[in-house]
């Protein structure tokens, strides 16, 4: 029997799971936040997000941004965004210091591309 799987790390909702399986993986889905990933990956996944309540990067550094309310303005969850550290205002009137239009609650730094050769 497959393991249960875990509710999404963004915003806790239960995983999709039955989406239509292909002769290599089965997925998982969050349905809200757009993740998708393999599901036999889906509880074992190591979070790289980190809060922006925790921690922002360092001025100037690129990274990826999570924003729940993207949907709202038709833009992606998740986009690259340059941490400026100047305030800017998002269409919900939340202060934040990313140069995009909504505001992230969760960055991560771009994952090192592994090439084999």
């Amino acid at each position: 029997m497959p393991e249960e799987l875990k509710p999404c790390p963004f915003c806790g909702t239960a995983p999709r799971a039955d989406m239509p399986t292909n002769t290599y993986c089965e997925y998982a889905e969050c349905a809200i936040c757009d993740l998708e990933m393999e599901r036999g990956e889906w509880n074992h996944r190591a979070s790289q997000w980190i809060s922006v309540e925790r921690k922002v990067p360092d001025v100037g550094q690129v990274v990826l941004v999570y924003r729940p309310e993207a949907d709202k303005s038709h833009d992606n969850f998740v986009r690259m965004a340059k941490y400026t550290g100047v305030d800017n205002y998002s269409p919900q009137n939340v202060k934040h210091q990313f140069d995009c239009w909504c505001h992230p609650t969760h960055w991560m730094a771009i994952p090192k591309l592994e090439v084999d050769v």
